[in-house]
């Protein structure tokens, strides 16, 4: 296999999260948040910088792409790429990097720091409002219109609520001591409690929530065992269990995809299910990754998956056996990937690591790792 490095950019900490928008990528690190321009991957750019010497957990871009929303343990913030960029528009922004040689601008201005009680487990945008889920206290509704001043909604109480998926208008909500809640979010701003699938605590613990063509997908852990909890949510009203079926190893990250969902647990394995008939759901593959893997995107017939220190692609044609296409070490565990334009970004412990896979058999990387404090 041949794998050439094109470059390496250093950017300073540890890389926890990223997202990205035509050729721009935004890297959570715990140093800050930074915009880098991968328009040439031989020499990628630092843009702008926001947050200095914030931990930044989490990174997102709102629906309209205007925005990109980080997470603390303690808060959420949301910053206006414009400012980021230090550009009047991204249109004309993304037209500059390729003329422009001028040094990166200074730090960008937070648009606005919401500050919590509680750490924050999750968070998803849609539309001009934000749902952030906090430790033990339910979720709050935000009104992000004018990102300088976010309107406190009103708050939503849960038991203990984990995860949160947002598919088709629908919040799946993992509350973990109580089961799966559903809201109605189809009006921003105003979710409306829906239904409910309960477990009780002695049934176990909901880690995660993902759903496809209406059909959920809840993993629960016990003391003994692990399950997934296959829960028709065509009328969310009445929520009303399909099946459940024991998953050894737990639940590290899923992608339900297609017809297809994958599990990947700490029994350093990969499950493949087809889910394209959820009553006959059924396993078709289980591949031995020999090290945990950790996280899972797709993109057409290749998913890609970290696995230790290593980004592996397979390809999935045949869903009996997963074939490996591709596997790049990258120095240091991988914590996420993200697909995203013929690329892969890999969150790493030691920096972001950008991997070409337009030809997801070869591997041409830029790394952006051991960064300055990191």
């Amino acid at each position: 296999m041949d794998i050439k490095q094109i470059g390496v950019k250093e950017i300073e900490g540890t890389t926890n999260s990223v997202a990205a928008v035509g050729s721009l990528i935004f890297a959570g690190t715990d140093k800050g948040l930074f915009a880098l321009d991968f328009s040439n991957p031989s020499d990628v750019e630092v843009r702008g910088q926001a947050a200095r010497d914030v931990s930044i957990s989490s990174v997102v871009l709102t629906a309209e792409t205007v925005y990109i929303v980080a997470a603390t343990d303690s808060e959420v913030m949301k910053v206006s790429i414009l400012d980021l960029l230090h550009k009047t528009s991204l249109q004309m922004q993304r037209k500059d990097i390729l003329e422009d040689d001028t040094p990166a601008p200074p730090p960008a201005n937070l648009e606005s720091v919401i500050k919590l009680d509680a750490s924050v487990k999750g968070f998803v945008s849609v539309e001009t409002h934000m749902y952030l889920i906090r430790e033990k206290q339910g979720f709050a509704v935000f009104n992000c219109m004018d990102p300088r001043y976010p309107v406190f909604v009103r708050s939503i109480d849960t038991t203990n609520p984990g995860k949160v998926w947002y598919a088709s208008g629908m919040l799946y909500v993992a509350d973990t001591e109580g089961g799966m809640l559903l809201y109605n979010a189809s009006i921003p701003g105003e979710p409306k409690y829906t239904g409910h699938f309960a477990l009780s605590v002695t049934e176990g613990i909901v880690e995660a929530v993902v759903s496809s063509k209406g059909i959920a997908y809840m993993f629960v852990t016990s003391p003994y065992t692990s399950y997934l909890y296959i829960v028709d949510t065509t009328v969310p009203q009445i929520p009303f269990g399909l099946g459940k079926m024991n998953v050894k190893g737990g639940h590290h990250d899923s992608l339900a995809y297609g017809d297809r969902l994958y599990i990947l647990t700490s029994y350093h394995t990969i499950l493949t299910f087809d889910i394209s008939n959820p009553r006959t759901f059924n396993l078709r593959s289980s591949l031995n990754t020999v090290q945990v893997p950790t996280s899972i995107s797709a993109f057409m017939e290749f998913i890609y998956v970290g696995v230790g220190t290593e980004l592996r692609a397979y390809l999935t044609l045949n869903p009996d056996s997963l074939e490996e296409a591709l596997r790049l070490d990258l120095g240091s565990t991988v914590n996420d990937v993200l697909w995203y334009r013929g690329y892969v970004f890999a969150a790493t412990d030691e920096g972001l690591v950008i991997v070409d896979v337009k030809d997801p058999r070869k591997g041409n990387r830029i790394a952006l790792r051991k960064t300055v404090g990191g």
